[in-house]
């Protein structure tokens, strides 16, 4: 997806996008939809759109790129967004015309993409379809999977989507992402496979891929992924921590944890990238790099959750460190008023710190 520049100088837009760029998609939708709440315009639905669709959300993603288009009709980012949208959810015949026309006002460096996307959806209208709508159980697929959290039946779906259609990359693709998060790596990383050779080549079918790999303790195969995630997405902090990390577990500590000290600095205020230093410090045995990651995260991360800092104290209790543990706890608790766990956390620092 392609995320367009504001035309407006708006505080809410401009940290929208580069909340998108950083591949905090939440964050970038909200910000966006504060954008959109200030003044409507086709570039902020666009935007807008964009990162609900990088969540997977694709119905509130094609509203947006319809309303951006509504607004504008010549609007070639937002019609070729949509074209791509419904040519991964197998609506090929949808997108030719908006491929068709778009391809007029793109620049010369998405011509190319657009014009192989084009020819793509042309030669899958050839092909014989199963009778029956695949895209029901699809529908159906993505309620139990997003809404009521049933992997079991999501699955079921799926797999029966994939039977009407062997031809829908994104009904592989959301069968292959519901095996990975019940845990069925081998069988995810072979569904994504079949996903990316019928076309579904996004950011985070790659990275799920490389995510499964690196499940199955296959750290170089996760590696390969995850580069061809991020050269598909440059600049996602996500991607970058797990290829960080990827690349310290596969023998390469000096390298990896000198690729994420690098990308950490380009950008201070990514979680991920800290997630990513902690645990290679962690795999490498350097605790005391690794509590000092810690502590800069809650440091330097806006709304650190409880357990950062239950982490953070934890990494430093071991080096009995406990003025710091328990500086840490406290400090959450002021963030966090009641948490059982830091109390708790709290109370065995200080009994372990007034022992010694």
């Amino acid at each position: 997806m392609k995320a367009c520049a504001p035309a407006v100088d708006d505080a809410a837009h401009l940290r929208g996008i580069e909340l998108f760029k950083s591949g905090s998609y939440e964050d970038a939708a909200a910000e966006l939809k504060r954008a959109l709440s200030v003044e409507e315009t086709a570039e902020r639905w666009n935007d807008w759109a964009s990162a609900e669709f990088a969540l997977n959300h694709v119905a509130e993603a094609e509203r947006g790129f319809r309303r951006a288009i509504s607004l504008s009709p010549e609007h070639p980012d937002a019609a070729a967004n949509l074209a791509l949208l419904l040519t991964r959810s197998g609506r090929s015949q949808e997108a030719i015309p908006l491929l068709e026309k778009c391809h007029r006002g793109i620049g010369e460096e998405q011509q190319g993409a657009v014009a192989q996307l084009l020819g793509a959806c042309k030669a899958a209208e050839c092909l014989p379809q199963e009778s029956g709508s695949w895209q029901k159980p699809m529908e159906l697929g993505l309620a139990e999977l997003k809404q009521r959290h049933d992997l079991a039946k999501a699955r079921a779906l799926f797999e029966q989507a994939c039977t009407m259609n062997p031809n829908a990359s994104v009904a592989w693709f959301f069968l292959g992402l519901t095996c990975f998060h019940m845990g069925m790596f081998a069988l995810a990383e072979r569904v994504l496979e079949k996903a990316e050779a019928l076309g579904y080549r996004t950011p985070l079918g790659a990275q799920t891929r490389g995510d499964a790999f690196y499940n199955q303790g296959r750290f170089e195969e996760a590696l390969l992924a995850y580069q061809t995630a991020l050269k598909r997405e440059p600049g996602n902090a996500g991607i970058c921590a797990r290829l960080g990390l990827a690349t310290v577990r596969s023998g390469n500590a000096e390298k990896g944890l000198r690729r994420l000290q690098e990308d950490l600095a380009a950008m201070p205020y990514a979680p991920e990238l800290y997630e990513g230093l902690i645990l290679s410090y962690v795999a490498t045995g350097q605790t005391s790099e690794a509590a000092q990651s810690a502590e800069n995260k809650v440091r330097m991360v806006a709304n650190a959750f409880a357990g950062d800092y239950l982490r953070a104290a934890s990494l430093w209790a071991q080096l009995h460190e406990w003025r710091r543990a328990t500086g840490l706890l406290e400090e959450g608790l002021q963030k966090h008023a009641g948490n059982p766990e830091l109390q708790r956390a709290l109370q065995e620092a200080q009994a372990a710190g007034n022992a010694h």
